[in-house]
C-alpha cells in the first residue's frame, strides 16, 4: 500500500517537474542550468575549504565569508567592565573573565 502510494507521488512529481520544463523557454533554461552549475561549483568549493584551524594558513585568494557557515560581522557590543568591543553573541566572560 504505502510503495504503491510512494510510486503514485514520484510518478506525478515527475510529471508536474516535466511539464513546467517544458513551459520555460529556451533562454530560462539555459539560465536555469547556469544557475545549477554556478551553485554546484560552489558547493564543491566549500567542501574543499576546510575550518579547522584555517586562521594559520589563511589564503587571501578564498572568500571565507561565502562558506554556509562563516558568519562575518563588526564588533558592535561594548564591554561593560573594560569597555572593549565584543562580538553581538560572545559569551560575557570572555574578553576580560567578567572583571
Amino acid at each position: 500500500m504505502l510503495s504503491r502510494l510512494l510510486k503514485a507521488r514520484n510518478e506525478a512529481s515527475r510529471v508536474r517537474i516535466r511539464e513546467l520544463r517544458q513551459s520555460l523557454s529556451y533562454s530560462d533554461r539555459n539560465e536555469q542550468r547556469g544557475n545549477g552549475r554556478l551553485r554546484m561549483q560552489m558547493n564543491r568549493l566549500n567542501q574543499l575549504v576546510k575550518l579547522d584551524s584555517i586562521g594559520f594558513q589563511y589564503n587571501s585568494e578564498i572568500e571565507y565569508s561565502l562558506h554556509p557557515v562563516v558568519v562575518v560581522e563588526s564588533m558592535k557590543t561594548v564591554c561593560t567592565n573594560y569597555n572593549s568591543l565584543k562580538f553581538k553573541n560572545e559569551a560575557p566572560q570572555l574578553c576580560c573573565l567578567n572583571g
